[in-house]
């Protein structure tokens, strides 16, 4: 991740980029031939699968959760969402459910898992990145997509028989971002005005009632507020 490049930092070199310390690039195994060379940071591995849902479901999933209760609570950057202790611990459990689908699913280390949910955290939680929230909360109708960072790792969970409650707490406050100067967002308002919750979890979501996490997203929408106080 990389940070919002001040007047002062393109005044001393208008081609300089800043960055975390963070390097690590997976790559998919099944499609190299023959040896791979060692370079720092490369992370070979099969099935490929496995890091494209933990991009999705952990990395992506934990920074909109962050981002969308953070606007509940106004903040205005990511880091500041991280240090509230009710936000972070929300995320974190979120996270761990979408953990516990992973390694139930690929067969992986549980113990590496959390620990790549330990890094995400305190890479959120860089100051220097001045991450705000409504950067990361933008488009919430395309990241409440069935099979996006929300709702999809939600249906996994549940497909691996776990039921997410701490993500269905991340997708209603999603639900409940109205940034007006977000089209989406506000497209997204007009949608559940008009038409109530059920309209947005059927059309955008994909999700019928009858489903396990339908009147729990419904009842954590009407309810978001108390939980997060």
């Amino acid at each position: 991740m990389v940070p919002i490049i001040s007047a002062e930092m393109k005044e001393e070199h208008p081609l300089r980029i800043w960055t975390e310390p963070f390097k690590e690039l997976p790559i998919d195994r099944d499609s190299i031939k023959g040896e791979i060379p060692k370079i720092e940071g490369i992370i070979p591995f099969s099935p490929f699968d496995y890091q494209i849902k933990k991009k999705i479901f952990l990395h992506n999933a934990g920074h909109a959760i962050l981002a969308y209760l953070g606007y509940l609570k106004k903040y205005v950057y990511i880091h500041e969402s991280c240090e509230d202790i009710t936000i972070n611990q929300i995320c974190q459990f979120a996270l761990r459910e979408a953990a516990l689908a992973l390694n139930k699913h690929f067969n992986v280390s549980l113990e590496d898992v959390f620990d790549y949910i330990e890094k995400l955290m305190k890479r959120f939680n860089n100051k220097k990145l001045n991450d705000t929230v409504v950067r990361v909360a933008r488009e919430p109708l395309r990241k409440l997509a069935y099979n996006d960072r929300l709702i999809g790792a939600a249906k996994f969970s549940l497909e691996e028989g776990y039921l997410p409650i701490y993500l269905c707490i991340g997708i209603a406050a999603a639900l409940k971002y109205d940034e007006p100067h977000d089209l989406s967002a506000q497209q997204m308002k007009r949608m559940i005005t008009q038409n109530g919750i059920e309209y947005v979890l059927n059309a955008i979501c994909k999700l019928n009632p009858g489903e396990k996490i339908w009147n729990l997203i419904k009842f954590l929408y009407n309810n978001i507020t108390e939980l997060i106080k």
